[in-house]
C-alpha cells in the first residue's frame, strides 16, 4: 500500500512540474509581448512629450530675442540720461567703467557728431573714428537723426578695435549731438540662451531610470543634444541614420556598453530618438517570471498537499474539530481551546491556534490599557459583526467632550454609534481631509475603514495642529502684503505695481499711466533733514491716494518717483482738467514747503495703445513726457 502511494505521489509530482514548466514558457512569452508593447507605447509618449516641449521652446525663443532686445535698450537709455544730466562724466574714465559695472555691460561709448568716440569705460577705443568701419557706420544714421528716441541693435559682431565679439545697442545722445553705444560680450546673452538651447531642453526632460533621449542632425546624423541620464562621452549614429529614420515602429540597437530598444520619429531638421535599456526591459521580465515560477511551485506543493489530506482521511475528523473552534472563536468566544489531535501537524496547528486566541484576548486589553494611560489623544473603535461588539477606548469621553452615561450608551448600540459619528462629520474642515470641527473651536481626524462584516478606525484630536496652521497662514499672508508694501508710505512698492499693471494690461487694452516726481524735493532733505523729507513722501502718498478711485492703482516706484493706473478711458479734456485740479491740491497741501522750497509736482502721462501695451512700454513713455514737464519749468503735467 505503501509503494502505491509512493508510485503515484512521484508520477504526480511529474505531472505537475511539466504542466507548470510549460505554463511558465507560454507566460513568459506573453509577458515579453505585453512588455515591449507597453515600452514602445511608452517610448511614443516620450517623443510626443519631447515634440511639445520643442513646439514651446520655438516660441519662447521669439519671446526672448525681443526680451534681451528691450532689457538693454533701457540700459542705454539709462546711460544716455546720465550723460545728458552730467555731460562732464564721459571724462572719468574710472566712473564710466563703474557705471558699465553697474548695468552689467562690457563697454560705454559716447560718440560725437563727428563720429568719433570721445568717452569710453574701455581706455583703447578712445578716438576710434566710426566712418573707418563698416560694421561701425550703421550707427552713424543716429548722428543724424532728429528722434530724441532713435536707436538702432545690431548682432553679434567683431568690433575693429581689438576684434572682440559682441552686440551693440546705440541710442541718440542729446549731449554731444552724436549717439551713445553699449556693447555685451558673449557672456553677457549666455544666460539668456542657455536655457533654450535644445542640449539643455532634452537635460531637464524628467526621464524614468534607464531610458534615454537622442536628438540628431537628420541631415548629418551629428548629436546635437541628449538626456542627462546618458553618461557617455560620446555616441556615433552617422553610419545607421537611413535605418534610424525607419525605426518608427522600433529597433534594437547597442548604445555604449549597453543594448537598446528604440524608436524614432523626425521633427523639422533633427531625428528624435527614445531609448529603453535592455537591462530594465530584460529585469523586468527576469522579476515577473520568477513570480509566475513561485506561484507554480507554490500551486505544486498545495496540489501535493491537497493529495496527501485526500490520502490520510482519518485527519478530517481533527480538522473539523479545528474549524468548529474557530467559527466559536468568531462568534466573539473567547474562553476555547482545542484538544488534542491524531498527527503531531496537527497538534502543531491546534497549540499555535491556542496560542494566538489567547495573544489576541491579551492584545486587546493590553491595548485599550496602554491607550488609557498614556493619556495619547487617540480614540481606538472597532466593531466585529459576527461579535455584534463595539471595541472602543476609555479616553473618550475626555478627547470627544462626552459625559459618561453618553459614552455608555453609544457604547452599547452600534446604530446608535453610527449615528454619533456621523454627528462628528457635520462639520468637514475645508481643504482637510477627514478633519472636523467640533463645538468649543476642537478639531478631530476621523480615519474610518469599512470592510465586510467589520468596520474599525482612529479619532485623533488635532486641534494642536490646525490651530498652529491656521496661525502660520495668518503669518504668511501678512507676509506677503508686507512684500507688496512701500515700508515708507503704505503705497504698492514697484514690484506690486509692475504686477498688478501688468495682468490688467494681459485681458484690457485700456488705461493711463501718470507718472509724478517731486520737483526740488532734494532741497527739503538738505534743508530740514530726511525724517521731514520723509514726512513729506507720506504726505503725499497719502494725498494722491484720495484723490484717485479705489480701483486705481496707487504705487511709490522709489525716491520721489511715484505712479498711479487707470485702469479706464479717460478723454484728454477729462484727464487735463484733473491734473489741473491734482496740482492745485498739491499746491495748497504743500504750501508751506512749496513757498519755502520750490517743491511741487511734475507729472507725465501715457495712454494705452495698440503699440504701446505693456508696462514697460507704458514707464518709458510716461518718463519722456515727464521730463518735457519738468524742462517747460516744473510744477506742470504733459499730455501727449
Amino acid at each position: 500500500m505503501k509503494k502505491i502511494k509512493d508510485i503515484f505521489r512521484r508520477y504526480m509530482l511529474i505531472v505537475l512540474s511539466v504542466s507548470g514548466g510549460f505554463l511558465i514558457l507560454i507566460y513568459s512569452m506573453f509577458e515579453f509581448y505585453v512588455m515591449m508593447n507597453q515600452q514602445r507605447g511608452l517610448l511614443d509618449h516620450l517623443i510626443l512629450q519631447t515634440t511639445s516641449v520643442l513646439d514651446e521652446r520655438h516660441n519662447e525663443l521669439e519671446e526672448f530675442e525681443e526680451l534681451i532686445k528691450q532689457d538693454y535698450l533701457i540700459r542705454a537709455r539709462a546711460f544716455e540720461e546720465m550723460v545728458f544730466e552730467n555731460p562732464d562724466i564721459i571724462e572719468n574714465q574710472e566712473k564710466l567703467v563703474s557705471i558699465a559695472n553697474t548695468l552689467s555691460v562690457d563697454a560705454l561709448e559716447v560718440v560725437s557728431e563727428e563720429g568719433i568716440i570721445i568717452g569710453s569705460s574701455v581706455e583703447n577705443r578712445l578716438g576710434f573714428d566710426f566712418h573707418t568701419s563698416s560694421q561701425a557706420r550703421e550707427f552713424l544714421f543716429l548722428i543724424d537723426s532728429t528722434d530724441e528716441t532713435a536707436s538702432y541693435v545690431q548682432e553679434m559682431e567683431k568690433n575693429t578695435v581689438d576684434q572682440e565679439e559682441s552686440s551693440y545697442i546705440g541710442v541718440k545722445c542729446r549731449a554731444h549731438c552724436g549717439f551713445i553705444q553699449i556693447a555685451i560680450g558673449p557672456e553677457g546673452l549666455k544666460s539668456y540662451w542657455n536655457q533654450a538651447s535644445i542640449r539643455t531642453v532634452l537635460s531637464r526632460l524628467p526621464m524614468i531610470e534607464g531610458h534615454l533621449l537622442f536628438a540628431l542632425n537628420s541631415h548629418t546624423g551629428d548629436l546635437i543634444g541628449h538626456s542627462a541620464a546618458y553618461e557617455g562621452n560620446s555616441v556615433s549614429f552617422k553610419d545607421q541614420l537611413e535605418s534610424l529614420k525607419s525605426s518608427s515602429d522600433g529597433k534594437w540597437l547597442k548604445i555604449g556598453n549597453d543594448t537598446y530598444y528604440l524608436v524614432t520619429q523626425e521633427y523639422d531638421d533633427l531625428l528624435l530618438i527614445a531609448a529603453s535599456s535592455s537591462q530594465i526591459i530584460y529585469s523586468k521580465i527576469a522579476w515577473l517570471i520568477g513570480f509566475m515560477t513561485l506561484i507554480t511551485l507554490l500551486l505544486v506543493i498545495l496540489v501535493i498537499k491537497l493529495i496527501n489530506y485526500l490520502i490520510n482521511k482519518k485527519l478530517i475528523q481533527d480538522i473539523q474539530q479545528i474549524l468548529q473552534i474557530l467559527n466559536e472563536f468568531k462568534k466573539g468566544e473567547f474562553d476555547i481551546e482545542i484538544g488534542e489531535m491524531s498527527s503531531y501537524e496537527l497538534s502543531q496547528i491546534a497549540n499555535s491556534i491556542n496560542q494566538s486566541v489567547k495573544m489576541i484576548k491579551t492584545f486587546n486589553y493590553k491595548l485599550i490599557h496602554i491607550i488609557d494611560v498614556t493619556k495619547l489623544p487617540i480614540v481606538l473603535f472597532e466593531y466585529i459583526e459576527n461579535l455584534n461588539q463595539i471595541f472602543i477606548t476609555e479616553n473618550t469621553c475626555d478627547i470627544l467632550n462626552l459625559d459618561q452615561e453618553s459614552f455608555n450608551e453609544i457604547k452599547g448600540d452600534c446604530q446608535k454609534f453610527r449615528t454619533f459619528l456621523s454627528t462628528l462629520k457635520q462639520n468637514p474642515l475645508e481643504s482637510h481631509q477627514d478633519i472636523y470641527e467640533l463645538p468649543n473651536s476642537k478639531y478631530v481626524k476621523i480615519t474610518m475603514f469599512d470592510e465586510a462584516n467589520e468596520w474599525y478606525g482612529v479619532i485623533q484630536d488635532v486641534t494642536p495642529t490646525i490651530l498652529e496652521r491656521q496661525n502660520m497662514m495668518c503669518e504668511l499672508d501678512e507676509s506677503r502684503r508686507l512684500a507688496r508694501t512701500d515700508y515708507l508710505t503704505g503705497l504698492f512698492n514697484k514690484l506690486a505695481v509692475y504686477e498688478l499693471v501688468s495682468t490688467y494690461l494681459a485681458t484690457n487694452q485700456v488705461g493711463i499711466l501718470l507718472l509724478f516726481d517731486l520737483d526740488n524735493f532734494k532741497v527739503i532733505n538738505d534743508t530740514k533733514g530726511h525724517m521731514e523729507g520723509d514726512y513729506v513722501l507720506q504726505l503725499f502718498a497719502k494725498t494722491i491716494k484720495s484723490e484717485f478711485r479705489e480701483k486705481d492703482i496707487v504705487g511709490r516706484l522709489g525716491g520721489d518717483e511715484f505712479v498711479v493706473f487707470l485702469p479706464s478711458n479717460m478723454t484728454k479734456q477729462h484727464l487735463e482738467t484733473k491734473l489741473t485740479q491734482l496740482i492745485e491740491c498739491i499746491r495748497k497741501t504743500f504750501k508751506l514747503y512749496y513757498e519755502s522750497c520750490g517743491l511741487s509736482i511734475s507729472i507725465g502721462s501715457a495712454k494705452v495703445t495698440s503699440e504701446i501695451n505693456t508696462f514697460n512700454q507704458l514707464y518709458v513713455a510716461a518718463d519722456q513726457r515727464l521730463y518735457i514737464a519738468k524742462k517747460n519749468g516744473k510744477d506742470k503735467f504733459y499730455i501727449d
